[in-house]
């Protein structure tokens, strides 16, 4: 007997399968959610500590929790309440992700994220990738940064709506119902993205080889969000 379980990935993404775009987006995603619950900074690591640098990455990760956190409240509001106001504000929360994902924050604006009130960040997720890939680049002799900020990454966020759930360990792509051939969005991409559980040093630790380390699979060491597709 074969085992029955069978994949949903939407046939129309299958191009970004093939490339392996779409595991590696899992994989960031994941490091992305690991160093938001890591309680220190990337640059304050560095054995040659730049505080310029650390301020950036301090100002980055505040905003990237805030957003997601703010996008999945709206979110949330609007499905259990029919409340048009939260869902106005869920889609202005949704292209700022968009935008962060793409590190082109030159396109958000102090009023998409209202009634926020921070600096939009200076440091790119994409800059702030090619950091934590230093070692797996110097492995394979390339310059990787943050996968969906690439030509193809960006082709893939331009077809999804990013949706951000708090209560789950595991993200999905599904297709949007009712989509035309004229629209651009064609899935929601439901982006996992739950509080930390408690952490000892140990766990810590692997938490960060997850994230800066070459590592052989594409399987966090820990319990982390992952991507699916229905």
């Amino acid at each position: 007997m074969t085992f029955p379980l069978t994949t949903n990935l939407p046939p129309a993404l299958n191009t970004y399968n093939d490339d392996d775009t779409l595991k590696e987006a899992v994989i960031q995603l994941s490091q992305l959610v690991a160093w938001t619950w890591y309680d220190d900074y990337f640059y304050a690591k560095k054995e040659n500590k730049n505080e310029e640098l650390i301020g950036k990455e301090k100002q980055l990760k505040k905003f990237v929790i805030e957003i997601f956190n703010l996008q999945s409240m709206y979110s949330v509001a609007f499905l259990s309440y029919g409340n048009e106001t939260a869902k106005t504000a869920a889609a202005r929360y949704s292209r700022c992700i968009e935008f962060l994902f793409k590190s082109e924050h030159e396109n958000i604006d102090k009023t998409d994220i209202a009634p926020l009130e921070m600096e939009i960040p200076t440091l790119t997720l994409n800059q702030l990738f090619l950091g934590f890939n230093e070692k797996r680049n110097k492995k394979n002799n390339n310059q990787k940064g943050f996968i969906l900020s690439s030509k193809k990454g960006k082709e893939l966020v331009n077809l999804c709506v990013p949706i951000v759930e708090t209560n789950t360990f595991m993200g999905q792509f599904s297709e949007i119902k009712g989509s035309s051939k004229d629209e651009q969005k064609k899935f929601i991409a439901r982006i996992a993205f739950p509080p930390s559980y408690p952490l000892d040093n140990t766990k810590k630790d692997i938490l960060w080889k997850w994230v800066t380390e070459v590592n052989e699979t594409y399987l966090p060491p820990l319990l982390l969000p992952l991507g699916a597709c229905s």
